[in-house]
C-alpha cells in the first residue's frame, strides 16, 4: 500500500492547493453519496475523483523509474542498445513531456475526465504497460477513489510551508520534508 499511500498524498497536497478542485470534488461526493455510506458501487459514479488520480498519478508517480532489459539490439535515437542492457523508464520526464502531453506540467484532471481518455501519445504509465502493468491497477483506483471520496467529506486540506514542498525520490516518489 505504499505506493498507494504515496500517491493520495500528492492528491491531498494538490487538493488543499486548489480549493476550487476541493469544492467540486466535494460537491460529486454530495451529488452521487449524499450522507450515506460510501461503497463500492459509487467508484463508477465519481468521475472526477478517478480523474484527479489518474492525473495525480501522471505528475507523481510513486514509482520513479522502471527498469527493463533490452530483448534485442535496437536503436533509441542515434544511441545503439545492445540485447541484455538494462535499460531506465522514466515515467516523470515522459509524463512531462510537451511533445506527448498537451500542457504536460499542468495538473488538469479533466484531461481523463471522459472513461479511457487521455491526451498522451501512449505514454501515460501510471501503472507499467504492456505484460507488466501492474496487477493492482483496478485495486487501487478503486481503493483510492473510496479514500478520496470518504476524507473530502470530512476535512479540508491545508499545506503548512507549501513553498517548501518538494518532491524527493526515495522507494516511491514523496515530500522531502
Amino acid at each position: 500500500h505504499e505506493t498507494t499511500a504515496s500517491v493520495l498524498t500528492w492528491v491531498f497536497f494538490i487538493l488543499a492547493m486548489r480549493p476550487e478542485i476541493a469544492e467540486l470534488v466535494e460537491r460529486e461526493v454530495v451529488e452521487v453519496i449524499g450522507d450515506g455510506e460510501i461503497r463500492f458501487e459509487h467508484v463508477k459514479k465519481l468521475p472526477l475523483i478517478r480523474s484527479i488520480f489518474r492525473e495525480t498519478l501522471r505528475l507523481y508517480l510513486p514509482i520513479t523509474f522502471i527498469p527493463r532489459v533490452a530483448a534485442q539490439a535496437t536503436r533509441i535515437g542515434d544511441v545503439a542498445v545492445k540485447r541484455g542492457a538494462m535499460l531506465m523508464l522514466s515515467p516523470w520526464t515522459a509524463h512531462r513531456n510537451e511533445a506527448l502531453w498537451q500542457n504536460a506540467a499542468a495538473f488538469d484532471p479533466y484531461r481523463f475526465h471522459a472513461e479511457g481518455d487521455d491526451d498522451s501519445d501512449g505514454v501515460l504509465m501510471s501503472f507499467g504497460l504492456g505484460p507488466r502493468v501492474c496487477v493492482g491497477a483496478a485495486f487501487a483506483t478503486i481503493e483510492s477513489t473510496l479514500i478520496i471520496a470518504s476524507l473530502v467529506r470530512r476535512y479540508r486540506f491545508r499545506v503548512k510551508n507549501a513553498d517548501r514542498v518538494r518532491p524527493v525520490a526515495r522507494l516511491t516518489t514523496r515530500p522531502a520534508e
